[in-house]
């Protein structure tokens, strides 16, 4: 059957023990070498939830890095740290890939007792195993709500992930992989299949609307905060998946939270763009020059599906600056506004009255800031996702 799960063989190593230390760690001594304070800096970062989502308490007790750590770490790219761990079960896709991801039970047989399905986007590290913890806070959060939930965190790798894990090991490793995060953006994959992330969650639509396997399923929620809030939104838009859920009887929900860009729905922008701006309405920023998962579809039509969608917004109220280290700083990102709050409300501003009638709200998170467990467990977000929790009135827009 196609998507079936396997289990890796290997060891899997235990959870990132080095986060908890340089969370202390993120002034580094003046005397340690620029690889150890890069070092550090990354995994401070990776501690306060820059753009993964670790635990609460990790979250609030590391303090930010100092400036000498964030600016030796933007100069290295994010592509040449690879992941401490590589999800444990695998998901056969076309071409003879495999996805790693978690699971919070069997898929492989009939599922009876599952009536929603949560699908969990990790953010720019690729850390699945700290979203995966998020979505069990999250799912312990809601209590009875709960219940008949199963969850699903893929592992979107990099090139660099296998070539210093596996290649040593298993040259001819299948493990799906893109190069330089552009898995982000629906790009193909580098190897061992040229399948797009997109690619991949219409597997795991297909597969959860299969009625032989989750005859009871009524909702499946795609949750994704950072770079994962990114992919979200960009897949609300192109995924094809979507609308055969429907004769399923399944509906679809996004949550989107904390995104540094947004797929820009038409060629007006709030900030005017450099003349010198090429990128301004190139997709991932605008709608044109789609990927090839996107090749054919008129804007037009982009926006009329998207417009149907059941989207909340989640934006971190103290997600403000404008310096953040991963912050994209583009050009064509400047052009939707200083910081994610600023960018996230521009784009609500912009089409939120022709988005509310789908369903799609924008909340503010008060007192939160660029933290993934924070903006995925409180009463907005256990709104969207089980239907349970309080939530104040949307920001602007319906809902």
């Amino acid at each position: 059957m196609p998507g079936r799960i396997s289990r890796d063989k290997r060891p899997v190593p235990r959870h990132r023990r080095a986060m908890g230390f340089f969370a202390h760690r993120s002034h580094p001594s003046p005397h340690a070498s620029t690889g150890a304070i890069a070092t550090a800096a990354l995994a401070a970062m990776v501690a306060v939830g820059a753009n993964g989502f670790p635990g609460p308490a990790r979250a609030s007790a590391a303090p930010p890095p100092g400036p000498v750590a964030a600016s030796l770490v933007e100069k290295i790219p994010l592509s040449q740290h690879p992941v401490s761990t590589i999800a444990p079960a695998r998901m056969s896709l076309p071409g003879g890939a495999l996805l790693p991801l978690y699971l919070s039970g069997d898929w492989d047989h009939p599922r009876p007792d599952i009536v929603r399905a949560v699908i969990s986007i990790h953010g720019l590290f690729r850390d699945a195993d700290n979203y995966h913890r998020t979505a069990e806070h999250a799912l312990a959060a809601a209590g009875a709500a709960g219940t008949g939930t199963l969850l699903v965190t893929p592992q979107f790798l990099d090139d660099v992930d296998l070539d210093r894990r596996d290649a040593a090991r298993n040259p001819s490793a299948p493990l799906l992989r893109w190069h330089d995060q552009s898995w982000i953006d629906g790009e193909p994959a580098s190897g061992p299949a040229p399948l797009s992330a997109f690619d991949v969650i219409d597997a795991m639509l297909a597969r959860l609307s299969d009625p032989r396997l989750f005859p009871a399923l009524k909702r499946i929620v795609l949750v994704g905060h950072s770079a994962g809030g990114q992919f979200v939104q960009r897949y609300a838009l192109l995924g094809k998946g979507i609308d055969r859920l429907a004769s399923h009887g399944i509906a679809m929900r996004f949550l989107v939270a904390n995104p540094s860009s947004y797929a820009w729905l038409d060629r007006s922008r709030p900030v005017p763009p450099s003349p010198a701006c090429a990128t301004t309405d190139r997709w991932k920023y605008g709608l044109d020059s789609l990927p090839p998962y996107g090749a054919g579809r008129s804007r037009e039509a982009i926006v009329r599906s998207y417009a149907r969608r059941d989207i909340t917004y989640l934006l971190g109220a103290r997600d403000i600056n404008p310096n953040q280290t991963l912050l994209d700083r583009s050009c064509a990102a400047e052009a939707q506004g200083p910081s994610r709050f600023a960018r996230g409300h521009n784009f609500f501003a912009a089409f939120g009255a022709r988005l509310a009638a789908g369903h799609q709200s924008l909340h503010d998170i008060p007192g939160v800031g660029h933290n993934g467990d924070r903006m995925t467990v409180n009463g907005c977000a256990l709104r969207a996702v089980y239907d349970t929790g309080d939530c104040p009135a949307a920001a602007s827009g319906g809902g």
